[in-house]
C-alpha cells in the first residue's frame, strides 16, 4: 500500500486511476515529508524516493499486453468481468500513441468499449479525454508562454500587432526586449528593420548562415563574410566569439536577434552547430544583450523555458511582448509515405508546379534524381546537404535562395531539406501543390518552419515516416541522472585527477533543453498534428494505405540515391588534408567538393588505403553511421581510463553538460557485454530471452546503466516487451546483431538461443544493414594499422 496525495492505494488501484504521477510518502523508509513520486510507466509504475535518489519498480500492468491492438482487444474480450475494466484502461494507455494520426481517439475508445460488455464507457471516455488533453499540452509545450511560470524580472506586454510592439519599445527607449509573434507577422520588416535604421553600431545575429544574408539585406547591414570591421554588422551566432569580429561586437549599441528561441536552445545543446563552444557563445550573447543600449530578440516559437533561461542569465529586466495570433486558413492532410509519393507522381505527370520538403536530405536527393529520370522535360531543383551529393553550394541553389520570389517561376519542382528550414520566404504564388515527408529528425516546430517557407501555400499533403514514435530520454530527471552518472563513473575510474562537480544552473538548463527536444521528437507525428492545430491549421487524416505505385517511387528513390552516392564518392579525388579541412568547415559545397569530403570520410572510417576505395567500402560506411559504430566497437577492447579529451575538458572547466566522458562510455559498453555474458575480445557467448531480461534488470539501477542511456546506447526506463529485440537494438549501435543459432525444445517452442552474427547482415535487396563481428574487427584492425603508420 502506498500513501499518496489522493489517499492510500495499491499499485493496481493507482494504474486504474488514470493519473500519470502522484506525490506520495517514501514507502520504504520512515518519512513524513512526501519525498516520493509514484509515476506510471509503460509496464507498471515506479516509486522514486527523492531523499535517497532510489527508484523502485512497483509491478506490472494487469494482463501483459502484446502491443498489437487487435490481439489486445481479443484478449480483453476473453477477460473475466471483474478484470475487464482494468485491462480496458491498460489497452488505452498502451495504444493511445496511435491517436490522432493513425486513428481517431473516438475510434480507439469505441473499439475498446465494444470488446467487452463489462467495460464502463464513461470511465474509458474520461481517461481518453485526459490523455488527449495531456498529449496536446505536451505537443505545444515547446512553443507556448505561461505567464505564471515566468520570473518577476520579466515584464509582460500584450500587443495587437508588430507595429504596436515597435511603438511600445520606442516609448520605453531601451533595455532588453523579446517579441513573440506568429510566422508572417512582420517581425523582421516592421520591428528589426526600423530599429536598425534608427540606431548606430548595430549587431544583428541569426542562428543559421542562410538567415544572415536576408537579415543583412533587409536591415541594411554589412554581411560578416564580406567584412569584419563594419560597425553595423549581421553575423551568425557561431561567429559571436570569433576574435576577428570583436571590434564591431564590443562597440555594439543595438543588438537584434532573429529566432532567439532557436539560438537559446542551440546554446544549451552540445549536439548543435555550436558544439563545445555553446557555453562561451551563450555568455557572450547574454553579456552583449545587457551592455547594449537596446537588445531585441524575436521568434514565433518563444517558450516559457526560453524566457526563463534568458532571465536567469540577464540581470536587467526583460520586456516580453506577445502579439495576438491572426487567423489562418492553412490545411494539412496526414497520410502514408506511399500515398503522398503517388500524389507527387500524379502531380508531376500533369505538369503541376510542386514544392516538396522533408527532414531527410537523403530522401530529397534520391527523389530528385528519380523524378528527373521520369520527367526529363521538367525543371527540377533540389537543395540539400546530403553527404556526397550536397547541392546547396551549386549556382542554381544559391541563385534561387538569393531571391526566391524572382526565381521561383524558373522551376517546375523544388525539393528542399532542413537546410532551408528558415531564412527564405516565398510570397509570390507559383507552386500549386505542396508535399512534405516527416521523419522526426527535427522538432515539430522546426518542421513547421519548413512548411511556412512558401507563404502562398494553403494545403500540404504530409507523409509520416515510421510509427511516429521514438525512444529518447525525455524527462529532466532522467537526463540529469544520466549526466551525473557519467561524471561519477569518470571519477571512479580515475586515480585522483577528477572530482565530482555539482551541476551549475547552465548544466541544469542544458538538461531541460535536451529533455524538451527529446520529448518533442519522441511523439513526432502526434506532436506535429497538435502543433499545427495550435497554429490554427485545419488538420485531417487521409489514407494510410500502402499504395503500390507510391511504393515503387519510394523504392526507386532509395535505389537512385545509393547509386548516385556510390558513383560520386568512387570517382572523387583524394584531396590533401589542408584542402579537406577547409572544405569541411565551409558552409556550402558543390557536389564535387561534397563528394571529395565524403570520400575522405569513407577512407578514414573504413581504414581504406589511398587508391583502394570502391563501392563496397561506401556501402559499409552507411552514410556516416559507421563512425559512431566504430567508436563504440573500439570501446570493447579499450582501457576504461580517462582520455586526453576528458582531462582537457576538465582543465578548461568546460560545463559538465558539454563534456564527453569518454572513459564512462568505454566502461558502460564493456559492462553491457559482461552483463550479457558476451566476451568483448572474441564476441563469444549466447543470449536468450531470460538472460537478456536478467541483463536489463541488472543494469537498470546502476550508474553504468544510466551512462548507457546518457550516451544514447540503451534505454533502461521501461521493461522491454521483447528482451532479445532490445539487446539486438543495442548491439546495432556497435555495428553488430544477434543471430539465432539454436532452438530449444520440440519444434523450438521453448525458446531460441542467440549469438553475435559474424557475417555481414543484408536486407532483401542485398543492401548492407549491419557489418557484423568479422567486418567490424577487420575495420578496427585497418584503422589501428593506419594510425600507427
Amino acid at each position: 500500500m502506498v500513501v499518496t496525495e489522493k489517499g492510500p492505494m495499491t499499485i493496481r488501484a493507482f494504474l486504474d486511476t488514470g493519473y500519470d504521477r502522484l506525490r506520495c510518502q517514501a514507502t520504504f523508509r520512515e518519512s513524513t515529508s512526501w519525498a516520493g513520486i509514484l509515476r506510471r510507466v509503460r509496464h507498471g509504475a515506479i516509486l522514486h524516493d527523492v531523499g535517497t535518489g532510489t527508484t523502485y519498480r512497483m509491478g506490472s500492468e494487469p494482463n501483459a499486453l502484446t502491443g498489437d491492438l487487435l490481439l489486445d482487444l481479443k484478449k480483453l474480450g476473453r477477460e473475466h468481468d471483474a478484470n475487464a475494466q482494468g485491462t480496458a484502461r491498460a489497452i488505452l494507455w498502451r495504444h493511445h500513441w496511435r491517436c490522432p494520426t493513425q486513428m481517431p481517439w473516438k475510434k480507439l475508445i469505441t473499439s475498446i468499449c465494444a470488446a467487452h460488455p463489462a467495460v464502463y464507457e464513461s470511465d474509458i471516455n474520461d481517461l481518453g479525454v485526459y490523455l488527449a488533453q495531456k498529449a496536446y499540452q505536451n505537443a505545444i509545450a515547446s512553443v507556448i508562454l505561461n505567464g505564471q511560470e515566468l520570473p518577476r524580472s520579466v515584464i509582460v506586454h500584450y500587443a495587437q500587432d508588430i507595429d504596436a510592439v515597435r511603438v511600445g519599445i520606442n516609448a520605453i527607449g531601451g533595455g532588453v526586449h523579446l517579441c513573440k509573434a506568429t510566422h508572417g507577422a512582420g517581425k523582421t520588416e516592421h520591428l528589426l528593420k526600423p530599429i536598425a535604421s534608427q540606431r548606430n553600431n548595430v549587431i544583428a545575429i541569426a542562428p543559421r548562415v542562410s538567415l544572415v544574408s536576408d537579415l543583412a539585406t533587409r536591415c541594411d547591414l554589412a554581411h560578416y563574410q564580406m567584412t569584419d570591421s563594419d560597425p553595423d554588422l549581421a553575423l551568425c551566432i557561431n561567429s559571436l566569439i570569433n576574435p576577428k569580429y570583436s571590434t564591431s561586437i564590443n562597440q555594439a549599441r543595438a543588438v537584434l536577434i532573429d529566432e532567439i528561441a532557436r539560438i537559446t536552445r542551440d546554446c544549451h545543446d552540445q549536439h548543435s552547430t555550436l558544439k563545445k563552444e555553446a557555453n562561451s557563445v551563450w555568455n557572450q550573447l547574454t553579456c552583449l544583450m545587457q551592455t547594449a543600449d537596446i537588445a531585441v530578440g524575436v521568434d514565433a516559437d518563444l517558450s516559457t523555458l526560453d524566457v526563463r533561461m534568458l532571465a536567469g542569465s540577464i540581470s536587467v529586466p526583460i520586456h516580453l511582448w506577445i502579439v495576438h495570433d491572426t487567423p489562418t486558413d492553412l490545411r494539412g492532410t496526414f497520410q502514408s509515405v506511399e500515398v503522398v509519393m503517388k500524389k507527387i507522381d500524379e502531380a508531376l505527370a500533369a505538369g503541376i508546379p510542386s514544392m516538396i520538403t522533408a527532414d531527410s536530405a537523403k530522401l530529397i536527393a534520391g527523389l530528385a534524381d528519380e523524378l528527373r529520370g521520369r520527367y526529363p522535360h521538367l525543371r527540377i531543383l533540389d537543395i540539400h546537404n546530403f553527404e556526397a551529393l550536397a547541392t546547396k553550394g551549386t549556382p542554381e541553389a544559391l541563385g534561387f535562395l538569393k531571391d526566391i520570389n524572382a526565381n521561383a517561376s524558373q522551376w517546375d519542382v523544388v525539393l528542399f531539406s532542413p537546410t532551408v528550414e528558415s531564412g527564405v520566404s516565398l510570397s509570390v504564388a507559383h507552386f500549386q501543390r505542396h508535399f512534405a515527408f516527416y521523419y522526426g529528425t527535427v522538432e515539430p516546430n522546426a518542421f513547421n518552419q519548413m512548411l511556412r517557407r512558401d507563404r502562398t501555400a494553403r494545403h500540404w499533403d504530409i507523409a509520416i515516416q515510421g510509427t511516429g514514435m521514438n525512444s529518447r530520454p525525455d524527462t529532466y530527471v532522467e537526463v540529469l541522472n544520466g549526466l551525473q552518472a557519467a561524471q561519477r563513473r569518470l571519477v571512479e575510474l580515475d586515480n585522483g585527477f577528477f572530482s565530482i562537480e555539482p551541476a551549475s544552473p547552465y548544466d541544469l538548463d542544458c538538461c531541460r533543453v535536451i529533455a524538451a527536444s527529446n520529448a518533442a521528437r519522441n511523439s513526432y507525428a502526434r506532436n506535429l498534428w497538435y502543433l499545427l492545430k495550435h497554429r490554427g491549421w485545419k488538420i485531417e487524416r487521409g489514407s494510410f494505405d500502402k499504395d503500390e505505385n507510391g511504393k515503387k517511387l519510394r523504392n526507386a528513390a532509395a535505389l537512385a540515391v545509393d547509386i548516385a552516392k556510390n558513383f560520386a564518392i568512387c570517382k572523387a579525388e583524394d584531396l590533401p588534408k589542408e584542402e579537406l579541412k577547409k572544405l569541411s568547415e565551409a558552409y556550402s559545397l558543390t557536389p564535387e567538393q561534397a563528394a571529395a569530403v565524403a570520400r575522405a570520410q569513407v577512407r578514414e572510417t573504413t581504414g581504406t588505403p589511398q587508391g583502394e576505395l570502391d563501392s563496397k567500402h561506401v556501402d559499409v560506411w552507411q552514410d556516416g553511421k559507421l563512425d559512431s559504430q566504430n567508436r563504440l566497437f573500439a570501446a570493447l577492447t579499450a582501457t576504461a581510463q580517462p582520455s586526453d579529451r576528458d582531462r582537457k575538458e576538465a582543465e578548461a572547466k568546460l560545463p559538465i553538460a558539454l563534456r564527453s566522458f569518454d572513459a564512462a562510455r568505454t566502461e558502460a559498453v564493456q559492462t553491457l557485454f559482461r552483463v550479457l555474458g558476451l566476451d568483448p575480445e572474441t564476441g563469444q557467448g549466447i543470449v536468450t530471452e531470460k538472460s537478456a531480461l536478467d541483463a536489463y534488470n541488472t543494469l537498470k539501477d546502476t550508474d553504468q546503466g544510466r551512462a548507457l542511456s546518457h550516451f544514447g546506447i540503451a534505454r533502461l526506463d521501461r521493461v522491454p516487451t521483447y528482451p532479445v529485440r532490445w539487446v539486438n537494438d543495442v548491439l546495432g549501435k556497435l555495428g553488430l546483431y544477434l543471430d539465432c543459432v539454436a532452438r530449444r525444445g520440440a519444434g523450438g517452442r521453448k525458446g531460441r538461443i542467440y549469438a553475435i552474427g559474424r557475417k555481414v547482415k543484408v536486407n532483401r535487396d542485398g543492401r548492407l544493414v549491419l557489418p557484423g563481428w568479422n567486418l567490424m574487427c577487420a575495420i578496427r584492425a585497418r584503422r589501428l594499422s593506419a594510425t600507427s603508420v
